[in-house]
């Protein structure tokens, strides 16, 4: 959806008049709501399209089918045995709240009910709110196209007494409030074929609640949050969230902080280390603002639902900050003008999950680091978390309805990412568990990874993937329509960021298996400073070849690239820098500028194909112009370690050059004067300009099944000296 329309049915939904359609990829125009009058037979039902091509209906479904609702139709229903107390606006005075008697208001009806458990049956037309339970109470409505209360629906209990009230809020419309139904220190609420409109705060607020269940409902046009909670476990099913000037659904712990108690469960939380527990099932969110779906220190299930539309700087559809979380069932995230996805110090499985139309696809990274050009930074956030807690906490199901989270496939977190088991897990490598290290929070990021299986990323402008500070495992991913602002994919320590601050260590320990990238505008690959780091005198150097590792032992831990194909990249293929990167059958095809280019980096690939490469104007470090630049494998040293431990090493089993306009294979050596080790099994270097060439001082260089030309500078501008975008 364009900018320009992404906001437009937040003037639909003002006043609470219904004419406009949920863009959700589906769903008939609604008509005027009249106040009272014949009942009419609207629902508020949207068809959303889900990444794999399902649709699901979400919003409220059920139409009147009488005066008054029908409370034991409700799953699951209050007790047969609370008080029915009736409420129809259009009776006449003097009723005792009987069915043939209503009460003409509902404070005649909450003045009659108390304390008492109840259940409060309101008719067709406007009601005048708030309702505050008093004790255990279900508000029932004809449905949400006739009942409309005018202001808040609240249920509070003691803050030191039990958790033990339950709140029903059904079959009907609340309009305005500070907020539309705010609960604490509850033990059930229900939400269920209701429309949630205006809040000048929050659509729905649970603090302290065991179970907040919202199905088949509507929440829309929050001015802070749609749905917020902490300490508490929320299921949204088959719902619609948003449109409105709000964050979409929010849930972990209050201000952003820790949870109250490190060690154990927070007071009234049903997960422990966690401020809460989120099911988000064939659900819309839809143009919201800020976040989509957000959680911190929870564990989340997004299944088969849909974020389309966020805005605002900074915006992520869907954030996990130190959460457990699973992304899967044909998921959706659009529209998005920030980050698709963003994992910070989090767990994280997306499978089959399509990102479009966003700023950034998926960042992955660690807590607390500074934020990406244009974007507000991030506190600082030191500390481990939760040391104590070696094992992932499941959900309390002794605590939680268990029927509300059935679609979650809830299970022991162990079981749900047995892919995971080994990635990033072991024994601190050499020099992490020294006491003058750097590197702190190793726990947080041992414990802190990704997998995505079957991710498609289309339309990113500032790149698909950034992994930064956590390992991560792709597998089959599919990249189309990037912009030229940025790498498409990014690995590493990001920006200048020097080795040993956030995101320089464990980015090495990530895989990418089976990635297509196509449609770029820019770069393509950024691998920078993935690899893990100690200090030595002050200086840094790589691990393990501080130690004068060799062969196979030299690439432990490297960075893995497995089939990988960039096709079309403009100005740099693929860029790593003072990293170690292993790759199986990376290829590059019709590139303009540079195909591979390293910089102080160690190389263990089996196929290594570069074929075409045309030429682009690209600029060194001082500025200034390299015009024609069509080179298809340059290496030169790096800047960010002053040679410390990082002369290049090239070994390729199968290296192939085909069509570069100007050099095959160029070793630039820049003002850093590192030298560089290149071992080639066999390939072919042909169709070049020049095949190959050696600028600078041969006795830096060694090479085993490959023969350079020496060059002078002076006829050569060498792409070695030039620094690509910052991703």
């Amino acid at each position: 959806m364009s900018a320009a329309n992404r906001w437009a049915l937040v003037a639909c939904l003002a006043g609470a008049v219904i004419g406009c359609d949920g863009d959700g990829g589906g769903g008939a125009p609604r008509q005027q709501q009249p106040d009272g009058g014949a009942l009419p037979r609207d629902t508020f039902e949207t068809s959303l399209t889900l990444a794999d091509g399902a649709s699901v209906m979400a919003g409220p479904s059920a139409v009147c089918a009488g005066r008054f609702g029908d409370p034991s139709a409700l799953q699951p229903a209050p007790p047969a045995d609370w008080r029915a107390v009736y409420v129809d606006p259009a009776a006449a005075a003097g009723g005792d709240g009987s069915a043939g008697a209503p009460f003409a208001a509902v404070a005649d009806a909450l003045a009659a009910i108390g304390g008492d458990d109840a259940v409060l049956l309101l008719g067709p037309g406007r009601h005048a709110g708030p309702i505050a339970a008093g004790g255990n109470l279900a508000v029932v409505g004809a449905c949400a196209a006739a009942t409309i209360v005018e202001g808040a629906v609240t249920s509070a209990g003691a803050a030191d007494g039990p958790r033990d009230r339950r709140l029903w809020v059904a079959g009907l419309t609340i309009e305005g409030g500070a907020d539309n139904v705010s609960v604490q220190h509850l033990h059930r609420l229900y939400v269920r074929q209701a429309r949630l409109l205006g809040a000048a705060g929050v659509g729905v607020r649970a603090i302290d609640v065991a179970t907040a269940d919202i199905a088949d409902s509507w929440i829309g046009e929050a001015g802070s949050h749609h749905v917020y909670a902490t300490e508490a476990a929320v299921a949204v099913r088959r719902s619609r969230v948003g449109p409105g000037p709000g964050a979409g659904i929010v849930v972990g712990t209050a201000d952003g902080g820790a949870p109250d108690d490190g060690q154990a469960c927070p007071a009234g939380s049903p997960v422990c280390p966690y401020g809460a527990m989120l099911l988000v099932h064939e659900t819309l969110v839809q143009q919201v603002g800020g976040q989509g779906v957000a959680a911190r220190y929870a564990q989340v299930v997004v299944r088969r639902s849909r974020v389309d539309g966020v805005g605002g700087d900074g915006s992520g559809g869907v954030v996990l900050a130190r959460s457990f979380g699973v992304l899967d069932g044909g998921a959706l995230v659009t529209a998005v003008a920030g980050t698709g996805v963003e994992l910070s110090s989090a767990r994280a499985h997306l499978d089959a999950l399509r990102i479009e139309d966003v700023a950034l696809g998926v960042r992955v990274r660690r807590e607390g680091m500074p934020g990406e050009p244009g974007e507000v930074g991030k506190p600082a956030t030191p500390g481990t978390w939760h040391p104590l807690c070696e094992l992932m906490p499941a959900p309390d199901f002794a605590a939680v309805d268990g029927d509300a989270f059935a679609d979650g496939d809830w299970a022991t977190p162990a079981d749900w990412f047995p892919e995971l088991s080994t990635l990033g897990e072991g024994p601190l490598p050499p020099g992490l568990s020294a006491d003058d290290d750097p590197i702190a929070e190793y726990d947080l990021h041992h414990w802190s990874r990704a997998q995505a299986d079957a991710l498609v990323v289309r339309e990113a402008r500032l790149g698909a993937v950034q992994i930064s500070g956590h390992p991560m495992k792709l597998n089959d991913l599919v990249v189309e329509d990037v912009g030229a602002d940025a790498f498409a994919f990014a690995a590493g320590a990001t920006g200048r960021s020097p080795y040993d601050e956030a995101g320089a260590d464990l980015a090495a320990l990530s895989v990418v298996r089976r990635a297509d990238f196509t449609g770029l505008a820019g770069a393509g690959l950024r691998i920078r400073n993935a690899g893990l780091f100690r200090k030595v005198n002050g200086s840094p150097q790589l691990l393990p070849f501080a130690d004068n590792a060799v062969g196979d032992d030299a690439y432990l831990g490297a960075m893995q690239l497995t089939d990988v194909m960039v096709e079309g990249p403009v100005g740099m293929g693929v860029q790593i820098e003072d990293s170690v990167v292993r790759s199986t059958s990376l290829m590059l095809a019709d590139a303009a500028g540079v195909g591979v280019r390293l910089q102080g980096a160690y190389l263990d690939a089996n196929t290594l194909v570069v074929d075409g490469v045309a030429p682009f104007d690209l600029l060194d470090r001082d500025g200034e112009p390299l015009p024609g630049v069509a080179d298809g494998f340059v290496l030169d040293g790096s800047e960010t370690t002053q040679g410390a431990g990082t002369e290049g090493a090239v070994r390729v089993n199968t290296l192939s050059l085909v069509g570069a306009e100007r050099v095959g294979l160029l070793v630039a050596q820049d003002r850093a004067a590192l030298g560089a080790s290149i071992d080639v099994a066999g390939g072919r270097i042909e169709g070049n300009a020049r095949d190959g060439a050696l600028l600078g001082p041969a006795d830096l260089v060694q090479t085993q099944g490959i023969a350079l030309d020496a060059v002078d500078v002076d006829t050569l501008d060498a792409p070695g000296l030039l620094d690509p975008p910052e991703p």
